[in-house]
Protein backbone atom coordinates (compact mmCIF):
# COMPACT_ATOMS: atom_id res chain seq x y z
CA UNK A 1 0.00 0.00 0.00
CA UNK A 2 1.33 3.53 -1.06
CA UNK A 3 1.51 6.21 1.78
CA UNK A 4 0.86 9.76 1.14
CA UNK A 5 2.93 12.12 2.80
CA UNK A 6 1.47 16.52 1.91
CA UNK A 7 3.70 19.06 2.38
CA UNK A 8 2.51 22.44 3.42
CA UNK A 9 3.07 25.69 2.06
CA UNK A 10 2.86 27.51 5.47
CA UNK A 11 6.75 27.92 5.67
CA UNK A 12 6.81 30.46 1.75
CA UNK A 13 6.75 33.91 3.15
CA UNK A 14 6.51 33.19 6.72
CA UNK A 15 8.35 35.19 9.58
CA UNK A 16 11.95 33.70 10.23
CA UNK A 17 10.49 32.11 13.61
CA UNK A 18 7.80 30.34 11.69
CA UNK A 19 9.95 29.19 9.30
CA UNK A 20 12.19 27.30 11.69
CA UNK A 21 9.84 25.70 13.64
CA UNK A 22 8.65 24.43 10.03
CA UNK A 23 12.07 23.10 9.32
CA UNK A 24 12.16 21.34 13.00
CA UNK A 25 9.08 19.05 11.82
CA UNK A 26 9.35 15.95 9.76
CA UNK A 27 9.20 16.68 6.12
CA UNK A 28 7.67 14.47 3.25
CA UNK A 29 10.76 14.69 1.75
CA UNK A 30 12.70 12.88 4.83
CA UNK A 31 11.90 9.17 3.77
CA UNK A 32 12.57 10.01 -0.06
CA UNK A 33 16.25 11.58 1.00
CA UNK A 34 17.03 8.45 3.17
CA UNK A 35 16.10 6.13 0.21
CA UNK A 36 18.39 8.00 -1.93
CA UNK A 37 21.50 8.22 0.29
CA UNK A 38 20.95 4.53 1.45
CA UNK A 39 20.62 4.05 -2.98
CA UNK A 40 24.48 6.09 -3.00
CA UNK A 41 26.43 4.28 -0.45
CA UNK A 42 25.25 1.29 -2.22
CA UNK A 43 26.17 2.70 -5.41
CA UNK A 44 29.33 3.47 -4.17
CA UNK A 45 30.81 -0.08 -4.77
CA UNK A 46 30.00 -0.05 -8.20
CA UNK A 47 32.54 0.20 -10.75
CA UNK A 48 30.43 -0.23 -14.19
CA UNK A 49 27.54 -1.66 -15.58
CA UNK A 50 25.11 -2.66 -18.44
CA UNK A 51 21.63 -2.12 -18.80
CA UNK A 52 18.49 -0.73 -21.49
CA UNK A 53 17.50 2.46 -21.70
CA UNK A 54 14.00 3.53 -22.30
CA UNK A 55 14.31 7.33 -23.41
CA UNK A 56 10.61 9.08 -24.25
CA UNK A 57 11.26 12.66 -23.84
CA UNK A 58 9.08 16.12 -24.74
CA UNK A 59 10.67 17.71 -27.99
CA UNK A 60 9.32 20.75 -29.51
CA UNK A 61 5.90 20.09 -28.35
CA UNK A 62 6.33 16.44 -29.30
CA UNK A 63 6.41 13.35 -27.57
CA UNK A 64 8.96 11.37 -29.59
CA UNK A 65 8.73 7.45 -29.70
CA UNK A 66 10.39 5.16 -26.98
CA UNK A 67 13.88 5.41 -27.67
CA UNK A 68 15.82 1.69 -26.67
CA UNK A 69 19.05 1.99 -26.06
CA UNK A 70 21.71 -0.09 -24.80
CA UNK A 71 23.95 1.45 -22.58
CA UNK A 72 27.02 0.59 -21.00
CA UNK A 73 28.84 2.98 -17.80
CA UNK A 74 32.04 2.82 -16.66
CA UNK A 75 32.15 4.67 -13.01
CA UNK A 76 36.19 5.53 -13.26
CA UNK A 77 36.99 7.18 -15.18
CA UNK A 78 33.04 7.88 -16.10
CA UNK A 79 32.32 6.74 -19.45
CA UNK A 80 29.30 6.07 -21.41
CA UNK A 81 28.22 3.81 -24.43
CA UNK A 82 25.18 4.08 -26.25
CA UNK A 83 23.79 1.82 -28.62
CA UNK A 84 20.65 2.40 -30.38
CA UNK A 85 18.03 -0.39 -30.87
CA UNK A 86 14.82 1.01 -31.51
CA UNK A 87 12.85 3.09 -32.88
CA UNK A 88 13.94 1.68 -36.55
CA UNK A 89 14.55 5.14 -37.96
CA UNK A 90 17.43 5.49 -34.77
CA UNK A 91 19.24 1.40 -35.18
CA UNK A 92 22.90 1.77 -35.77
CA UNK A 93 23.37 5.05 -34.22
CA UNK A 94 26.11 5.13 -31.32
CA UNK A 95 27.12 7.76 -29.15
CA UNK A 96 30.28 7.26 -26.94
CA UNK A 97 32.25 9.67 -24.23
CA UNK A 98 35.09 8.93 -21.53
CA UNK A 99 35.80 11.55 -19.09
CA UNK A 100 39.33 13.42 -20.08
CA UNK A 101 39.72 12.01 -23.40
CA UNK A 102 38.86 13.69 -26.55
CA UNK A 103 39.14 16.91 -25.57
CA UNK A 104 35.82 16.62 -24.00
CA UNK A 105 34.33 15.38 -27.25
CA UNK A 106 32.11 12.64 -27.72
CA UNK A 107 32.34 9.96 -30.54
CA UNK A 108 28.94 9.70 -32.24
CA UNK A 109 27.87 7.68 -35.34
CA UNK A 110 24.48 8.47 -37.08
CA UNK A 111 22.42 5.72 -38.13
CA UNK A 112 21.90 4.90 -41.72
CA UNK A 113 23.35 5.65 -44.78
CA UNK A 114 24.95 8.96 -42.62
CA UNK A 115 26.65 6.30 -40.54
CA UNK A 116 28.87 5.41 -43.84
CA UNK A 117 31.13 8.18 -42.42
CA UNK A 118 31.29 6.47 -39.53
CA UNK A 119 32.52 8.28 -35.87
CA UNK A 120 32.80 11.90 -35.16
CA UNK A 121 33.61 13.69 -32.25
CA UNK A 122 30.81 16.60 -31.48
CA UNK A 123 30.65 18.24 -28.34
CA UNK A 124 28.12 16.99 -25.84
CA UNK A 125 26.69 20.36 -25.82
CA UNK A 126 25.92 20.66 -29.71
CA UNK A 127 23.09 21.71 -30.81
CA UNK A 128 22.85 18.46 -32.85
CA UNK A 129 23.49 16.24 -29.96
CA UNK A 130 20.59 18.15 -28.18
CA UNK A 131 18.07 17.90 -30.76
CA UNK A 132 16.79 14.38 -29.67
CA UNK A 133 17.28 14.82 -25.76
CA UNK A 134 17.32 17.68 -23.40
CA UNK A 135 19.79 15.79 -21.72
CA UNK A 136 23.87 15.09 -22.29
CA UNK A 137 25.48 11.98 -22.25
CA UNK A 138 27.96 13.65 -19.48
CA UNK A 139 24.61 13.19 -17.99
CA UNK A 140 24.16 9.85 -18.17
CA UNK A 141 24.07 6.93 -16.25
CA UNK A 142 22.66 6.17 -12.32
CA UNK A 143 25.17 7.84 -10.53
CA UNK A 144 24.37 11.14 -11.88
CA UNK A 145 20.44 10.30 -11.71
CA UNK A 146 21.35 9.68 -8.50
CA UNK A 147 22.77 12.95 -7.60
CA UNK A 148 20.63 14.84 -9.60
CA UNK A 149 17.76 13.38 -7.96
CA UNK A 150 19.70 14.42 -4.40
CA UNK A 151 19.99 17.99 -5.01
CA UNK A 152 16.34 18.16 -6.09
CA UNK A 153 14.69 16.99 -3.57
CA UNK A 154 16.88 19.07 -0.77
CA UNK A 155 15.50 21.77 -2.68
CA UNK A 156 12.08 20.38 -2.36
CA UNK A 157 12.58 19.68 1.42
CA UNK A 158 12.88 23.60 1.54
CA UNK A 159 10.40 24.41 -0.33
CA UNK A 160 7.82 22.50 1.62
CA UNK A 161 5.18 21.79 -1.45
CA UNK A 162 5.77 18.07 -2.15
CA UNK A 163 3.80 15.35 -2.05
CA UNK A 164 5.03 11.99 -1.66
CA UNK A 165 3.90 8.71 -2.03
CA UNK A 166 6.04 5.42 -1.12
CA UNK A 167 5.28 2.06 -1.36
CA UNK A 168 6.73 -1.56 -2.14
CA UNK A 169 6.39 -3.08 -5.92
CA UNK A 170 7.52 -5.27 -8.28
CA UNK A 171 9.00 -4.11 -11.05
CA UNK A 172 10.15 -5.97 -14.07
CA UNK A 173 9.88 -9.24 -10.97
CA UNK A 174 11.96 -7.60 -8.89
CA UNK A 175 10.77 -6.04 -5.09
CA UNK A 176 11.86 -2.49 -4.58
CA UNK A 177 10.36 0.74 -3.04
CA UNK A 178 8.49 3.18 -5.45
CA UNK A 179 8.76 7.12 -4.73
CA UNK A 180 6.34 9.15 -6.44
CA UNK A 181 6.55 13.25 -5.60
CA UNK A 182 3.86 15.51 -7.06
CA UNK A 183 4.13 19.07 -7.59
CA UNK A 184 0.40 20.34 -7.71
CA UNK A 185 1.05 24.01 -6.42
CA UNK A 186 4.41 25.59 -8.60
CA UNK A 187 4.54 29.05 -7.71
CA UNK A 188 6.77 31.02 -9.77
CA UNK A 189 7.93 27.36 -11.68
CA UNK A 190 10.03 26.07 -8.95
CA UNK A 191 9.43 22.89 -10.22
CA UNK A 192 10.51 21.23 -13.53
CA UNK A 193 8.13 18.63 -13.57
CA UNK A 194 4.76 17.80 -12.13
CA UNK A 195 5.91 14.71 -11.06
CA UNK A 196 8.71 11.93 -10.57
CA UNK A 197 8.66 8.17 -10.46
CA UNK A 198 11.83 6.69 -9.17
CA UNK A 199 11.55 2.90 -8.14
Amino acid sequence: RDRLILGGVAALGAPAARAADAAAEPSPMDEPLRLLAEARNGFVNVADYTCTLVKKERINGELTPDNVISMAVRNEPFSVDLRWLRPKNVVGQEACYVAGRNDGKMRAKSPGLLGVVGFVSIDPADPRAQRTSHHSITEAGIGNLLQRFSRGWEVEKKLNLTQVKIGEYDYNKRRCVRVETLHPANPDNQFLYYRTVLY
